[in-house]
């Protein structure tokens, strides 16, 4: 089973074209784009449950000088003002910026306005967060084993500890709630990512409504 999800943090990100420069900016344009592009960054957030102090949003800008046909991209969110918004200062230190790494990445730079072609938001969740989720108050003890009224579909799964295909349940995440106990073999669908609950283990749901998974006691039928 892969880990990684578990402590990882997790990321989106939204991006939107708008061609502009700095010699002659286009404010509305671009913080009309910016606007969108976070909003969708807020949206994420509220979907994965990510509390406040656990977001956090980054804005890249995609620019090249005049005579160039390659985008070179600069983090310039310490360059936006409380409302998400690019101001005169805030395009002077973005186009230094942009200097700074030209520089960096190929060791020189022009003095003159550059193009700014595409913006792009990361929308990062950080793993903190999970200290902070939600508790169940009570738990439903609900069984969950195989009885197919209670997993949405079945599937033809092998595992090595049966002679053939085995007839598996599937239940999705969004249905399972604190306290209940998927006896394996079964699956379990997340939107990013699925479990597969062995024979001879159980997953039961935790009150962070995560997943411990266990060997079994006693064996099941």
């Amino acid at each position: 089973m892969a880990e990684g999800g578990l402590f990882s943090d997790i990321v989106s990100e939204y991006s939107g074209s708008h061609y502009t420069t700095t010699a002659d900016f286009d404010y509305k344009g671009v913080n009309t784009l910016l606007k969108a592009l976070r909003d969708e960054a807020m949206q994420f957030f509220a979907r994965n449950h990510i509390e406040k102090e656990y977001q956090r949003i980054e804005l890249y800008m995609e620019a090249h000088y005049s005579f160039q046909v390659y985008e070179l991209p600069v983090n310039i969110t310490a360059d936006l003002n409380e409302y998400f918004e690019i101001t005169p200062a805030g395009v002077k230190a973005m186009e230094q910026a942009f200097h700074k790494e030209h520089e960096r990445t190929f060791s020189i730079k022009d003095d003159t306005y550059i193009e700014c072609v595409s913006w792009r938001v990361k929308a990062i969740g950080k793993h903190e967060r999970e200290a902070k989720l939600p508790e169940a108050k009570l738990p439903t003890n609900r069984d969950l084993a195989y009885e197919e009224g209670k997993s949405s579909s079945f599937r033809k799964i092998y595992f090595k500890e049966y002679d053939d295909l085995k007839m598996t349940p599937v239940f999705p995440g969004s249905r399972l709630i604190y306290g209940d106990i998927v006896h394996g073999p079964a699956i379990i669908e997340e939107p990013t990512t699925t479990i597969v609950v062995l024979p001879g283990y159980c997953a039961k749901v935790t009150k962070h409504n995560s997943y411990c998974l266990e060997k079994e006691t006693l064996k099941k039928r």
